[in-house]
Order: structure tokens, then C-alpha cells, then sequence
């Protein structure tokens, strides 16, 4: 089956992590126009991907040949629900298209994923980012210098972040230099108590 994805970070690294690799990726389309036309990318696992900028979807969804398009973003999202009317504006068979947001929902299911994804490759990260919603949502690992590993999820327990960097850093071949902590005034008054905080 070859698919055309549509989507952005930090969703696109979550749905990669869980997508089937026998998929064929026809190519990746993601909202940012910075990015250049035909750029390629190449996943952990050695396949390698070309990025388009949103700028070419009209032109994509008549050029390349897929059997369905999976849109990779949180359900009833903004930008979701903005591609999603703009397929339609395109005449997109809506029976081609393919809502993947509902990985989104559930962190425990991301973060098992991420953690088989990235554990056998663990030592090239050397950036730790975990913490509170806006460090998940707020931060673009295309930005460092070094590799990121983006731990963060939608939780405001930093307990559960604790965990989560626990987690990493018990990996034998983990490498990392640097962490990033995101915290808000708010994280301290929020009742970590059914998450075992202290």
C-alpha cells in the first residue's frame, strides 16, 4: 500500500515510531514552508523519505500516485481540521483518507512505542527533553545542533516525567549530555498526588 503522509513535529516522529513499516511512503507533506521542495529524509530505520512543503500539496495529491493519505496530527486539532477542509476544496475521496490523530490520545501507548523505536539507537542522542505539555508540543528538535529525543508528553505530573527520564537514562548505551526540563509556575501548585509526587 503506498500512502502520502501529512504532517509535523513533533506528531510526525510519534506516528513514524508506530507506523508500519511495510508501508510505502510515496512522500511526506508538512505545513511549514521553510522546508525545501523534495527534501529528503531518512528514518532511524534507513528508509528514506522525500518532505515537501505544504506549499505543493495541490500539486502532489496530482503527481504522486498513493492509494490513501494518513494524516498524522491530533484529532479535531486546528490544523487537522484545516487540511482536512482543504482536501475536500480538492475533491480528495474522503474514503482515502486516513485520521491516524487517536495515537495522539493515549501517552503511555506513545511513550512505549517511542521507547522500543528509539532504544536500539539510543547512544546517538545527546539532548534529553521531557516535562509538561509545552515542552511535548513547544519544541522543534530540527533546531538543535545535536540529536534530540523529545520525551515529553501532555502530562503536567513531573513525577511521570521523572519516570520517563529514568527510563532513558537506564538504557546501557544512553548518551546523553544535555537535559531539557519544561516547567511552568503552574507545574508546582498542579495535585501530583494520584501520580505518586512528591
Amino acid at each position: 500500500m503506498r500512502v502520502l503522509i501529512i504532517s509535523c513535529e513533533p506528531f510526525l516522529t510519534g506516528f513514524l515510531s508506530v507506523m508500519n513499516k511495510d508501508l510505502d511512503v510515496a512522500a511526506i507533506i508538512m505545513p511549514n514552508d521553510k522546508l525545501i521542495n523534495g527534501f529528503p529524509v531518512t528514518n532511524p530505520d534507513g528508509k528514506t523519505f522525500k518532505i515537501y512543503s505544504y506549499v505543493y500539496l495541490k500539486e502532489c495529491l496530482s503527481n504522486l500516485y498513493y492509494d490513501y493519505i494518513i494524516l498524522a496530527f491530533p484529532p479535531d486539532s486546528e490544523i487537522h481540521n484545516e487540511i482536512t477542509d482543504e482536501l475536500k476544496e480538492y475533491k480528495v475521496d474522503p474514503s482515502k483518507l486516513f485520521h491516524a490523530g487517536e495515537i495522539y490520545r493515549a501517552d503511555l501507548y506513545s511513550f512505549f512505542h517511542m521507547f522500543n523505536y528509539v532504544s536500539n539507537e539510543i547512544s546517538k542522542y545527546k539532548i534529553l527533553i521531557t516535562g509538561v505539555s509545552y515542552a511535548w508540543k513547544g519544541t522543534d528538535i530540527n533546531c538543535f545542533e545535536m540529536p534530540a529525543l523529545n520525551c515529553a508528553m501532555r502530562s503536567q505530573d513531573l513525577y511521570f516525567d521523572y519516570l520517563v527520564a529514568k527510563k532513558m537514562f537506564s538504557l546501557k548505551k544512553s548518551a546523553f549530555k544535555y537535559a531539557i526540563i519544561g516547567v511552568n509556575p503552574y507545574t508546582f501548585y498542579y495535585d501530583e498526588s494520584r501520580g505518586g509526587g512528591r
